[in-house]
């Protein structure tokens, strides 16, 4: 069964081991530990868990509230398609990726909106081939794509 913890006092973000190989998992335990790392490597492609050792990841402690995001950026992006801002491919990955592992990013703003709970945010199609949902922090004054931050430059 997949172990988590915390990986010290300071991060964010908690260790998940699965490992289906393990000696002395029955049949569905291994099974249970397979699925669980398929999970794991299409968290890694979205942005929310990186590998961190043979059978460990790191996963963001904001999966939930970043899942739902993106959720709530997905129909984001039905309701840009149903009003005419297209994407260049509909097929193009979804991401909310956290500030501090971004160096920078290179697109063209998509939208800028507020959700449910009241929070602004600015999606981004990247030119890396992924759609960006990111909320504003304090530190952004007002929602223009000159003035979202120095890490993002828009076209």
């Amino acid at each position: 069964m997949a172990r988590t913890q915390p990986l010290d006092g300071i991060s964010s973000d908690l260790r998940v081991t699965a490992d289906p190989t393990r000696p002395g998992l029955g049949r569905f335990a291994a099974v249970r530990e397979q699925s669980l790392t398929s999970r794991l490597m299409t968290l890694q492609t979205m942005g929310l868990a990186r590998p961190d050792g043979q059978h460990q990841w790191q996963v963001r402690r904001d999966l939930e509230t970043a899942l739902k995001a993106m959720k709530r950026a997905a129909d984001n992006q039905k309701t840009l398609a149903a009003h005419g801002a297209l994407l260049s491919d509909p097929r193009l990955q979804l991401s909310a990726p956290n500030w501090r592992d971004i160096n920078s990013l290179e697109g063209s703003v998509l939208s800028h909106g507020e959700g449910g709970d009241g929070r602004r945010y600015l999606m981004l199609e990247g030119i890396d081939g992924r759609v960006y949902y990111l909320r504003y922090t304090p530190s952004w004054t007002r929602p223009a794509a000159a003035a979202i931050s120095p890490r993002i430059r828009s076209w």
